[in-house]
């Protein structure tokens, strides 16, 4: 670097807001009064806002419950690991994402891995073989 150094650190500050601003200042007053007013009425408006954003997660949520409560009890017994590779996987090669996607509501990205050879969970076979038309 050129010249000298000069450090100036008078120019910075490490109080706290709270400890700047005396005890019996009036703005102490208006915080008092932003506070219960105004961050209330905001905080109903962003109440507003939250079921929404609570739907995506819960959402999220539940597509983890209903695998970990399936049984493999509930596969039909005609729908085994040889039987889903060899006549459902190579069949969904040929539907489009779009289709694999709304049958077992899954996003297209997840179904584009399905159609490309991925092996999605076994609660999905017997719907994947539904939409294939290899289901006996």
């Amino acid at each position: 670097m050129r010249g000298t150094d000069q450090q100036q650190n008078h120019m910075f500050s490490y109080l706290s807001p709270e400890m700047r601003v005396h005890r019996d200042h009036p703005l102490r007053a208006i915080r008092a009064i932003v506070e219960e007013e105004v961050l209330t009425q905001l905080s109903r408006r962003f109440d507003g806002y939250t079921p929404r954003l609570g739907v995506r997660r819960l959402r999220r949520r539940s597509c983890c419950g209903r695998q970990h409560a399936w049984k493999p009890s509930d596969q039909p017994a005609w729908l085994t690991d040889t039987f889903y590779s060899e006549k459902v996987q190579p069949v969904l090669s040929a539907i489009s994402a779009s289709a694999i996607a709304r049958q077992i509501s899954v996003s297209r990205w997840y179904a584009g891995r399905i159609r490309e050879g991925y092996r999605p969970h076994p609660r999905h076979w017997q719907a994947l073989a539904v939409l294939a038309g290899v289901s006996v």
